[in-house]
């Protein structure tokens, strides 16, 4: 499987990859932001359990295991977790259900600093085989922008439920102008045949904007099929400008051989990215 590199390669500003969430569930032991608003803790795995504390949007609390009782909203079910938190000098434990936990969360201010606004990231809806996410950016406990998509990942058959890792960092304005930060979502499962990939959010300190998906599938022996983002200040890269290329390679006697590249180019406006030209080859 071809694992693209590139985002370690292309910014000075790529900092530690935020990876709490492997396989549909947050790791025991990490320390998470609630992705909801006025969320309820419960004293059972219940939306009928006796209510313990409630909780504002990006409030920090701490998963001790995951429980075995599911619950589902908009179609897409999740895990009750119970967690820990401190709130007016007290330690205290409930029950948090996980659609309301943010899977990615990411100062977006310099040096790892919230005064920018915090992104937070959550699975939101279920439609059939495909799920939708929603990027937010919280400031002062209020949503100032927030932007919805279809997110990369697909239904676990034994459990029914997502069944992709996610993971997310800043690279910075990456050389775009009138933007400051590029928020990379990266979804992963480890096997062939399974669907990885990235999704990139763009944030101009005022508004967050769906930039663009790149997907790679593999099966070993057979086929790869992968992408990379050239930022513009990649070496090979021009100021504004992000060159999306997606390779098509098929095994043959001994070795992967090229089959298809197609080269997309789009420009940031200082709003959003737009396509500008397509070439196959």
């Amino acid at each position: 499987m071809f694992v693209t590199l590139l985002f370690v390669l292309s910014s000075i500003y790529a900092q530690t990859e935020y990876s709490v969430y492997e396989y549909g569930h947050f790791r025991d032991g990490s320390s998470v932001y609630l992705f909801g608003d006025n969320v309820n803790v419960r004293e059972t795995p219940s939306i009928n359990a006796k209510i313990v504390k409630t909780l504002p949007i990006a409030y920090p609390v701490e998963i001790i295991s995951k429980s075995e009782t599911m619950y589902t909203l908009n179609d897409f079910t999740a895990h009750w977790y119970n967690v820990r938190f401190e709130c007016e000098g007290e330690e205290i434990e409930g029950y948090v259900w996980g659609g309301l936990i943010s899977i990615v969360t990411l100062p977006l201010g310099s040096n790892g600093a919230e005064n920018n606004g915090l992104f937070l990231f959550g699975i939101t809806e279920q439609e059939k085989a495909f799920f939708s996410g929603e990027g937010r950016v919280v400031k002062n406990g209020k949503i100032i922008s927030k932007t919805d998509f279809e997110i990369i990942g697909s239904i676990d058959p034994e459990t029914e439920n997502y069944d992709h890792s996610i993971s997310g960092k800043l690279l910075g304005n990456s050389g775009f102008a009138s933007l400051e930060n590029i928020i990379v979502l990266s979804f992963l499962y480890e096997a062939c045949g399974y669907t990885n990939g990235d999704i990139l959010l763009f944030w101009n300190g005022k508004q967050l904007t769906y930039g663009i998906i790149g997907i790679s599938v593999s099966e070993a022996g057979v086929f790869h099929d992968y992408f990379d983002f050239y930022l513009p200040n990649h070496i090979d890269g021009t100021p504004n400008y992000l060159i999306h290329i997606q390779s098509y390679d098929e095994y043959g006697e001994s070795c992967y051989e090229r089959v298809e590249t197609n080269i997309r180019l789009f420009h940031w406006d200082g709003k959003k990215l737009k396509r500008v030209t397509e070439n196959s080859k």
